[in-house]
């Protein structure tokens, strides 16, 4: 049985908090964010290279955070993102892209 003790639920908070920061940065477009017009992605098709290249691009200022790779799906793609080690998925579904 494993023993899960406050520094993990703690860490484990923080990383979902970082995974919610990304997907919030990877949907905002560029310019549309009033105090930061640099916050935000580019994606300029739906097509896997140009959302990774906009999905890295958006969290280029996050710190510990790398978007390792991705796979298109329906109408977005799954994209896999580290954070300090930690390996996440996310769904990530694009509106008039």
């Amino acid at each position: 049985m494993t023993k899960i003790i406050d520094e993990d639920v703690s860490r484990l908070a923080d990383v979902e908090s970082v995974i919610k920061d990304c997907v919030t940065a990877i949907l905002c477009r560029q310019g549309r964010f009033y105090p930061n017009k640099n916050y935000g992605s580019v994606i300029a098709e739906n097509e896997l290279n140009s959302i990774l290249a906009g999905a890295r691009y958006a969290v280029r200022d996050i710190d510990g955070v790398i978007i390792k790779s991705g796979q298109m799906i329906d109408d977005g793609a799954e994209l896999k993102i580290i954070v300090n080690d930690e390996e996440r998925s996310v769904t990530v579904k694009f509106e008039n892209v």
